[in-house]
């Protein structure tokens, strides 16, 4: 059986298509077939081959097989495309081998070769500006529109790159199986074509990463290496070279979206060796871990610097009658974290066994120095001689305040007993102390110092605002009103009484008229 064909067209399949559509690879292929010297009918299948002259040489590219290709009355019309046209038709001679069967049976036969005319060249001319498109090598970019669109790199990174020079332009790089490692990189270079920008695969995912003027690794954001998962992030800061090399380049601040498998974060912020690290730790749910600070981050003016508060309470005290001893009631001690001020609040119960003809008199304080206080802030309780023999009782509330250093400080709650023949007691005392590290006006210490103070039982003094004198006239004119009330409701029960007895009579003898 002979068969043979008569190409009668091959032309760029592109008629028809709307301006918009980018320029398909296949072309048309046209031609007459005949079989036995008839017309061939019927069902056909057809390989194509690709050679660079017009008998012998090597195939270029791949075989292309059309199955069930119909022919009526002798005529054929397929489409073939060996993917890439503009690198296997890059600008050299081309032949086309068409080998023939009947459908799905038999043998093919070989009919020949023909030229490619130049129609096919003007995809070639759209698919590059200029002849230095085809730089490629091999045939591992039209395999891949054959091959299931797989571009082979095995050989090294396919590279874009953009020739031109004017400043600004703009240089990248796809990198596929770089490095031997199966990585796909995509790469963008700055003018000086350094790489300024990264980004692809990475055990266990994918990154994404910058770069310095001289290559150190600036920033990066990549999936947790470690079992734990999550993602990370850091920005590095550069201690003298490049990555890799001597000096290297180490972090500066790091983010752990997961840190050690807690689901919580953690941000560090890197210093020089020996001046120590800044930590937010999420990770930790309490406590002072979760702000870690370098070990003098913080200094001694900023520690504890806030207010704070001592207090105590005892039993009872009997202060000492003699004029010239001051008794310390109770004391209390705090910790004071810094220059500032100390508030002493002082309560008592002052209870005083009084003798007629005997003025009491107590002075109660509070103060920074056992056994002393100052005469511009004390209290006097006093009793009059005129007072009535026994036992008097009061509250008595003292305080002051008292500028302080840093350091543990004690205070006292006196009292002084400067008067004899009867005796004193403070019970249920209670001192409380608040340190307040800033004052918001003028302070005025309480303490005036050793032999600042005049005692106050050396002042004219006066009890109730009265003098004594005062008093007795009070007294008098008390116990006068007393009984002038007393007579005035005497003589109107004498009144009543009469009235009554007179309105009894005359019932009386009404009664005694009417039997």
């Amino acid at each position: 059986m002979t068969r043979h064909l008569i190409p009668a067209l091959i032309a760029a399949a592109a008629a028809g298509l709307a301006p918009a559509q980018p320029l398909s690879e296949q072309f048309l292929y046209q031609g007459e077939l005949t079989d036995n010297g008839a017309p061939a009918d019927g069902s056909y299948d057809f390989q194509f081959r690709l050679f660079g002259q017009a008998s012998g040489g090597s195939q270029i590219g791949n075989t292309i097989t059309r199955s069930n290709t119909p022919v009526d009355d002798g005529y054929v019309q397929t489409t073939v495309g060996f993917g890439g046209i503009g690198l296997l038709f890059d600008g050299d001679r081309r032949w086309l081998q068409v080998s023939v069967r009947p459908a799905g049976s038999g043998t093919y036969t070989t009919l020949g070769r023909t030229e490619v005319t130049a129609t096919p060249y003007s995809s070639f001319a759209i698919n590059a500006e200029n002849a230095d498109f085809a730089q490629f090598s091999g045939t591992t970019l039209n395999e891949a529109y054959e091959n299931g669109s797989v571009i082979d790199a095995d050989s090294g990174p396919v590279s874009i790159v953009n020739t031109d020079t004017t400043p600004g332009s703009s240089f990248a790089g796809l990198e596929l199986g770089g490095s031997g490692s199966r990585q796909g990189r995509l790469q963008i270079n700055n003018f000086a074509g350094v790489r300024t920008i990264e980004s692809g695969s990475f055990n266990p995912g994918g990154y994404i990463q910058g770069y310095g003027a001289t290559g150190d690794t600036i920033w990066q954001i990549a999936p947790d290496t470690s079992s734990w998962g999550g993602g990370t992030a850091f920005i590095y800061r550069n201690t003298g070279g490049g990555s890799g090399s001597t000096g290297g380049t180490n972090f500066g601040i790091q983010l752990e979206g997961n840190w050690a498998g807690s689901e919580r974060s953690r941000l560090i912020m890197y210093g020089e060796p020996g001046e120590g690290n800044i930590t937010l730790a999420m990770d930790q749910a309490t406590g002072d871990n979760k702000v870690q600070l370098p070990v003098d981050a913080v200094n001694a003016s900023e520690t504890k610097d806030e207010a704070g508060v001592a207090s105590t309470a005892s039993g009872s005290v009997t202060l000492t009658p003699i004029g010239a001893t001051i008794d310390d009631i109770t004391s209390a001690t705090i910790d004071c974290p810094t220059n500032g001020y100390v508030l002493a609040i002082g309560t008592f119960e002052a209870s005083v066994s009084h003798v007629f003809g005997i003025t009491s008199a107590i002075n109660f304080g509070v103060s920074d120095v056992s056994q002393t206080y100052s005469g511009s802030q004390d209290i006097e309780m006093r009793i009059d001689d005129a007072a009535a023999t026994g036992s008097y009782d009061s509250p008595v509330t003292v305080h002051g305040v008292f500028p302080v250093n840093a350091g543990s400080r004690t205070f006292y709650l006196v009292g002084d007993q400067n008067s004899t023949g009867h005796s004193v007691s403070a019970f249920d005392p209670t001192l409380s102390l608040i340190f307040v590290p800033t004052n918001y006006g003028s302070v005025s210490g309480s303490r005036q110092g050793p032999g600042g103070f005049v005692p106050d039982q050396a002042l004219p003094t006066q009890a109730g605002g009265l003098t004594p004198e005062q008093v007795m006239a009070e007294r008098t004119l008390s116990v006068q009103a007393n009984r002038d009330r007393i007579a005035r409701e005497l003589a109107d029960m004498r009144e009543r009484m009469t009235r009554l007895e007179r309105e009894l009579g005359t019932e009386l003898v009404a009664n005694e008229e009417g039997r």
